[in-house]
């Protein structure tokens, strides 16, 4: 009986852990249901995150109405004159910046 006899056994192990420790295994994935079911049974929680959706469609929705008027303005231009007119005031703004800066 040989020594490579009496560890080869041994070897074949170390071989499969290292597979399985090593990433040929399946990652396991992240769990939603149970974030819900955390979300769900923790009453303050559950506020904190209604409360903070709502804040953020109330800044959204305001975003929105502040910055109408500008919108329509892009559109109306963009009626008028089209793509290529807009493609030149975004280079004759180019230009004006980089004129102004001087190396």
């Amino acid at each position: 009986m040989d020594l490579e006899d009496l560890f080869a056994n041994r070897s074949k192990q170390q071989k499969y852990q290292y597979k399985r420790e090593y990433g040929q295994q399946k990652q396991p994935q992240f769990n939603w249901l149970s974030i819900y079911d955390k979300i769900k049974q923790n009453q303050k929680l559950r506020n904190i995150i209604i409360i903070g959706i709502a804040i953020i469609l109330i800044i959204v929705i305001g975003l929105i109405v502040i910055l109408f008027p500008l919108i329509v303005k892009i559109f109306n231009y963009i009626a008028e004159n089209g793509i290529s007119g807009l493609i030149e005031m975004g280079m004759d703004i180019l230009n004006k910046l980089t004129s102004s800066i001087k190396l």
